[in-house]
């Protein structure tokens, strides 16, 4: 591998080995020939064990680079970056969020203001308006929407209401 790239990282996607690299804003997803997978002008937007999501022209898709399929998601106009989990933070043309599962699949409904990831992975922070509440990557609400603020670390969350804080650990 050239010493030219940033970053070089190794993966398996269906099985197969695959190498992203990247240089300066240049980002490639090579095969084990190192021979870029992508056709131009597509963005890596997410990398899973699967699949990979990718983006041109403002429309994001699910590529598989195996058979070299994309396959476009309908009504995306963004994701979230830095997630840490195996699913993606979007928001639609409705400027609501939800969660897609590495095959394109709504797994959390577009009905949110905004939903936060933190370090425990399986659970999010849901918003609505100016309150908060908790669900997990099942879309079952651990904790309804009538906190009126949180804070997360590694291990707890703690929501408070009206003065009174709860803490969940995970």
């Amino acid at each position: 591998m050239p010493k030219e790239y940033d970053v070089v990282e190794g993966f398996k996607i269906k099985g197969e080995d695959y190498v992203f690299v990247s240089k300066d804003s240049e980002e490639k997803l090579l095969d084990k020939n190192f021979e870029s997978v992508l056709d131009d002008g597509f963005q890596i937007e997410k990398i899973f064990f699967n699949n990979v999501i990718v983006k041109k022209d403002e429309v994001y898709y699910k590529f598989s680079p195996k058979d070299k399929s994309y396959t476009p998601i309908k009504d995306i106009v963004s994701i979230k970056p830095f997630q840490f989990y195996p699913a993606i933070i979007c928001k639609n043309k409705e400027n609501l969020y939800g969660m897609l599962d590495e095959e394109g699949k709504e797994i959390v409904p577009f009905i949110y203001d905004d939903i936060v990831s933190f370090l425990s992975g399986d659970e999010v922070v849901v918003q609505k308006g100016d309150k908060f509440g908790v669900t997990n990557l099942k879309n079952e609400p651990l904790k309804d929407v009538i906190y009126d603020k949180y804070s997360a670390d590694n291990k707890k969350l703690t929501l408070t209401k009206d003065k009174e804080s709860e803490v969940l650990r995970f």
